[in-house]
């Protein structure tokens, strides 16, 4: 069955870790990324500088093309590096798959994907 990357995308955009359409080298940049932001204190409102630093297990889900197809992939942060792993929907049990991996339930989705990469321990089969 053909993905209907309309209804796929609909239901992702309601998710702050879903980012579209991203090139992979904009991805690996963001996180990367060593980000300085202005902030204004509440209390005695003076400026100040907020670093925030990209930190291992940081995700993002976005769409991609894989062999001039439209696909949706996980790129995570591990160690100094991004890893990314391509994604399928399945619309009759509604479940995600990772490659090499079983299905999963979108609640338990993130984490078993973040274990998965950072750990390189594999499932044999997940429920």
């Amino acid at each position: 069955m053909c993905i209907d990357f309309k209804v796929v995308d609909k239901m992702l955009t309601a998710h702050a870790w879903y980012h579209g359409l991203m090139p992979r080298k904009e991805v690996e940049d963001m996180l990367k990324a060593r980000n300085e932001v202005d902030y204004k204190s509440k209390t005695d409102k003076t400026w100040q500088k907020i670093l925030f630093i990209q930190t291992q297990g940081d995700y993002l889900v976005r769409k991609t093309t894989m062999a001039r197809q439209i696909a949706y992939c996980l790129s995570v942060r591990h160690v100094n590096d991004v890893k990314h792993v391509p994604l399928g929907y399945n619309y009759i049990t509604g479940k995600w798959t990772l490659k090499d991996v079983g299905e999963l339930q979108m609640d338990n989705f993130l984490w078993k994907a973040n274990r998965f990469l950072t750990t390189n321990q594999a499932y044999d089969r997940i429920e």
